[in-house]
């Protein structure tokens, strides 16, 4: 029963991963997203099968990212992790069929017990149509803002409790006098000649107010009616109201009551629909107007109700209003549908006015009507568009503004963001029209006048990227949008954009550029330095077989001495370009800041000499970081040297350690600092500093200030890249004349430091270099091969050779009671020494193996063996260590015992091979 439980509760899961509309998934933590496990939302998502994506069988989850998300993503995610916090990201994926779609994607890490990530877990889906719909939003502001601006009568936005004016068109301000920057600092009242009648009605929430009187900023009274319509805004009861002042019409109504021809010669000609009606709908009079817009003639109109136009599914509650009015008479504004001449449904606003006899009694209603079908569709489209603005205004990342063409383009508008971006409020930039161009910066000035010049002179799209200065002088990129909007006459009258801050982006795009620079280079470099170690070998054995076989009374031999010096020295120099290539092997562990800088001090000293004080200032937090020492102290001696040669007239270095905890990023040089806890570095000294324009440079290769043959233009590159290998960042401080500080940041690892001394090679004290086992070494140049040969049978091996892995495996298979060591090049083609050595102990069970190279792409495994016990011989090496270093591997524990278990699977397979063979 549990059994068929389980499989029932399989079956439920997968029938629900599988009708998820995005994807779930499983993957690794390494550069290609490598998938464990993919739903079937896979398929939907990017076009791909599951399949495709698992152990990259066709292309890697990373290969769909779009190349402008793919280091965000991956340092969103790094960072998440770093925190052991879930993830949540936006990127653009290209599917199968090229098509770009943005996804949003929610994770989070699956860690060990030992707190290693072992996979990511998440849910990624396609949220493209939310980002059109944004986008949409966009478009539709702009939309509601011209439509607000271009209605002619006033409209003001108004909050239903306080009767505070939220909003205000230009026609509100040219009506009332008021600037619109006044009248948002109001309530309506403040404008009403009546304010308790208004106040009323704001709070009962009428639709149509009856005519009120409302009065100018010079004080003059005028009367207005009223069109309002009422709804909720982010939880606030507010109401547009669009005004119209009605003072003449209202003369031109007195007028008509003195004279019925006068009234009758005018409202003939009237635009507007004018009726009079009995108090029970019966129609006394129409205009043209009225008998044009229902299709009816003056005597078909005479005797009936207007109610015969309402439509029947509103005639009721149209009805018990009027009856209503009729027995509590006074002005009223109300709208309602009607159907006109053509059948067709439209919205009509109506102003009913009461009209009495001399005794005051009602005799009859005057009614003026005008059709409203587009201001409806305009006013439900304002709204519609008032809350999408709502929406994008409160999520957009960026100031928005709108300025005069003048010449200091003066602010009409600008959003609060401003300040984010500036550290100046946008009072301030409303208050002073120089304020923006006084933050430009001083190189970027005259190219952004020159195109905003164009933008406003010819009418052109603005766009244009900048830097500015802030309130807290930080420099920062600017992207300026903008277009011009045009006046009835064609004229540029204002312009509307934004401006987005992306100084990450350009840091980035710094950080890529030198980032691609420095692999070309550095490719370059590691081949260069790999063929050059080999021709070191070749020269370093001949040198010493010719050592060996010469007196040593021989004048040559103390050339020969010094060969085997300018050899060792020639050595360093690979090892320096094998390690900007970012070849050489790190060996990191957990060590202490203080100690590495206390440990070097003497030979700093010696090294600077004694014109300059050397000062430590260790300082009294944790100091443990994850990083090779080694390669520490040559960024400690490559950054003392530069002290030395920046100090000629001697002066003062200072090295100081700290911690530093970085609740936010921190921009450094060609990076940021992502947020944790840090040790910091800072090697300070007196010097004569760098100037703006050599500043950019220092770290490119081979790029130095000092006179030729005095310096290979490598030194702050290998320490740059030292310290990004080992997660650091490094930052300069300088000026010319007052020093230079260079700042080293490495996490701070919360493990304690180990006391223990570096074994950079793991050496044993042996008692004889001679033997007579069998040895098959494997060296694709001939030349090194032959001297490695040659080296090894002086001390009385069987030595077999072979240039590629193929060629070992079949000496190895003829060879007469097996191989005992294998001594192989790691890097090699066809076979590498990795596979050789697993598949030559598959079948060699004792079989014990010396690795030598001078440099190896698969870093990470070569470190595995070197720490389980396997030898490794770095190139160039000596005869005697190369002697030694065989002996010492002959006794160590068997290739099969140290190494993975995977050779046992291929012990099955290499027998297979054998019975075929």
């Amino acid at each position: 029963m549990t059994v068929v439980r389980a499989h029932e509760s399989e079956r439920r899961l997968a029938t629900l991963l599988s009708n998820l509309p995005g994807m779930a998934y499983r993957c690794r933590n390494d550069k290609k997203w490598t998938m464990e496990f993919a739903s079937e939302g896979c398929r939907r998502l990017t076009g791909y099968a599951p399949d495709d994506l698992l152990d990259n069988r066709v292309l890697s989850y990373a290969d769909l990212i779009h190349p402008d998300d793919g280091r965000r993503v991956w340092e969103a995610v790094q960072s998440a992790l770093g925190w052991r916090r879930p993830f949540e990201i936006e990127y653009r994926i290209r599917t199968v069929a090229g098509e770009e779609r943005w996804v949003w994607e929610q994770g989070v890490g699956v860690f060990s017990t030992n707190g290693d990530v072992m996979a990511l877990e998440g849910y990624i889906t396609d949220v493209t149509p939310r980002k059109i719909m944004e986008e949409k939003l966009r478009a539709s502001e702009e939309k509601y803002r011209h439509l607000f601006e271009m209605m002619s009568d006033a409209l003001f936005l108004v909050d239903n409790q306080s009767g505070r004016i939220l909003a205000a068109n230009a026609a509100a301000a040219a009506m009332y006098g008021f600037t619109r920057e006044e009248l948002i600092t109001m309530r309506n009242v403040d404008l009403s000649g009546e304010p308790e009648a208004t106040r009323r009605v704001t709070i009962e929430e009428f639709d149509r107010v009856p005519i009120r009187r409302h009065r100018k900023r010079d004080g003059t009274s005028f009367a207005v009616e009223i069109f309002a319509r009422n709804f909720n805004l982010c939880d606030q009861r507010v109401h547009i109201a669009a005004i119209r002042d009605i003072s003449a019409r209202l003369k031109a109504e007195e007028k008509l009551r003195e004279s019925e021809e006068r009234y009758r010669a005018m409202v003939e000609t009237q635009s507007e629909m004018v009726c009079r009606w009995l108090p029970d709908t019966t129609l006394t009079f129409v205009n043209a107007a009225y008998r044009d817009f229902f299709g009816i003639d003056r005597e078909r109109a005479a005797g009936r109700s207007w109610l015969d136009f309402v439509p029947q599914t509103a005639r009721d509650d149209v009805r018990a209003f009027y009856l209503e009015l009729a027995r509590n008479p006074r002005v009223y504004s109300y709208e309602h549908q009607a159907v006109d001449g053509q059948g067709d449904l439209r919205w009509q606003q109506w102003v009913d006015s009461p009209i009495f006899d001399t005794q005051g009694r009602l005799v009859e209603f005057q009614s003026v009507g005008r059709d409203v079908t587009d201001r409806k569709r305009v006013e439900e489209a304002l709204r519609e568009s008032e809350e999408k603005y709502r929406l994008v205004s409160e999520n957009i990342p960026v100031a928005v503004y709108s300025a005069l063409p003048d010449e200091y383009s003066t602010n009409l508008l600008i959003t609060s963001r401003i300040r984010d971006l500036t550290g100046y409020t946008s009072d301030e930039f409303m208050e002073n029209s120089t304020l923006w161009s006084r933050i430009l910066h001083p190189e970027d000035r005259e190219r952004v006048h020159r195109a905003l010049d164009a933008h406003r002179h010819e009418g052109s799209l603005l766009n244009v990227e900048y830097r500015i200065v802030t309130r807290a002088g930080e420099e920062r990129w600017i992207h300026d949008r903008a277009v011009p909007a045009f006046d009835a006459a064609g004229r540029i009258a204002r312009i509307d954009g934004f401006m987005e801050d992306v100084t990450e982006r350009k840091r980035l795009e710094n950080r890529l550029q030198q980032s691609q620079k420095m692999e070309a280079i550095g490719r370059l470099a590691g081949g260069v330095a790999h063929d050059f170690n080999n021709l070191l070998g070749v020269i370093t054995g001949y040198t010493e077989i010719a050592q060996r076989t010469m007196a040593v009374t021989h004048p040559a031999r103390r050339r020969l001495d010094q060969l085997l010096s300018a050899i060792d020295k020639a050595a360093v120099l690979t090892r320096q370009l094998l390690a900007f290539s970012r070849r050489q092997p790190l060996k990191p562990r957990v060590v202490g800041m203080n100690s590495i800088v206390t440990g070097v001090h003497g030979l700093l000293q010696r090294l600077i000499g004694e014109d300059i004080e050397l000062r430590i200032e260790a300082g009294a937090g944790r100091d443990a970081v994850h990083a090779d020492s080694a390669q520490i102290e040559q960024v400690l001696l490559n950054l003392c040297v530069n002290a030395r040669d920046a100090m000629s007239k001697g002066g003062v270095l200072t090295l100081s350690t700290r911690n530093e905890n970085m609740v936010e990023s921190k921009a450094c040089w060609g990076a940021s600092i992502l947020p944790g806890s840090y040790v910091v570095l800072d090697v300070k000294d007196t010097g004569c500093g760098m100037d703006d324009a050599i500043r950019p440079q220092i770290f490119e290769p081979f790029f130095t200030t000092k006179s030729e043959g005095k310096g290979t233009g490598l030194g702050l590159t290998i320490v740059y890249d030292v310290v990004t290998q080992s997660g650091g960042y490094v930052d300069v401080e300088t000026r010319k004349g007052e020093g230079t500080t260079f700042r080293i940041y490495l996490p701070l690892c919360e493990d304690e430091a180990s006391d223990e001394p570096d074994g950079a090679e793991r050496t044993r004290p042996v008692k004889s270099v001679r033997g007579s086992e069998k040895i098959l070494i494997v060296e694709d140049d001939g030349e090194l091969r032959e001297i490695i040969a040659e080296s090894i049978e002086e001390h009385g091996y069987f030595v077999v050779t072979a240039s590629h892995g193929d060629d070992a495996l079949e000496k190895a298979r003829r060879l007469e009671g097996g191989v005992d060591l294998l001594v192989t090049d790691v890097v090699m083609p066809l076979v590498g020494g990795r596979e050789l050595a697993d598949r030559l102990a598959a079948a060699h069970p004792r079989l014990r193996v010396l690795f030598m190279s001078g440099y190896t792409e698969d870093i990470e495994a070569l470190r595995e063996l070197v720490d389980r016990g396997v030898y490794f011989l770095e190139k160039p090496f000596s005869a005697q260590v190369l002697a030694e270093s065989v002996r010492a591997a002959l006794e160590s524990p068997p290739y099969s015992e140290i190494a993975a278990p995977s050779i046992h699977e291929q012990a099955a397979g290499d027998s297979l091979t054998r019975e075929e063979d």
